[in-house]
């Protein structure tokens, strides 16, 4: 595993996980707007 300390901070359970200022996360593949309004809202 890579980044170990990085996956128990953030708690990754699967890829791609994204994490937006430590505030909102996007788990999976989603649509552009949904991607876009977790951005605005992070």
């Amino acid at each position: 595993m890579e980044y170990p300390d990085l996956v128990r901070r953030f708690r990754v359970s699967g890829v791609p996980k994204t994490v937006i200022n430590e505030s909102a996360d996007i788990l999976g593949a989603v649509p552009e707007a949904e991607f876009v309004e977790a951005v605005v809202r992070g």
